[in-house]
């Protein structure tokens, strides 16, 4: 199955990034235990849990906190980066699984806010 991380873009300066709702996952053990025999209960779901943001790609577990940790809407602003600055990349999370989709947002990112759940809405610096 292939699974779309969707940007649709609201005008000029501001844009959505909308998480797939759902993913099919699957998991397997890495090693053996002695004395343990494995269990594969297979192909599961896991649903959208939040959205993450990184600087660079996730792979140098680089995660960007929200301006504030405790408020209840989620936001994260960016001063104008300069051009040769790392990508920012955004990940959709998911319920009992580290596994999610990722993708990098443009450059000139200014301001994000989760809407809901899945859904972030990013706005971009005027050039």
């Amino acid at each position: 199955m292939v699974f779309v991380c969707a940007m649709a873009p609201l005008s000029a300066a501001a844009f959505d990034v909308a998480c797939p709702e759902k993913i099919l996952t699957t998991q397997k053990l890495a090693g053996r235990e002695n004395g343990w025999a494995g269990f594969d209960p297979g192909p599961s779901h896991a649903y959208v849990s939040g959205i993450s943001i990184y600087d660079g790609h996730p792979n140098d577990m680089v995660r960007l906190k929200p301006d504030d940790e405790m408020a209840k809407e989620q936001i994260w602003s960016f001063l104008k980066a300069p051009p040769n600055a790392k990508p920012l990349y955004v990940m959709c999370d998911y319920h009992l699984t580290r596994v999610g989709f990722i993708r990098s947002l443009p450059k000139g990112i200014k301001k994000c806010t989760v809407k809901k759940t899945g859904l972030l809405r990013c706005e971009v610096h005027e050039p």
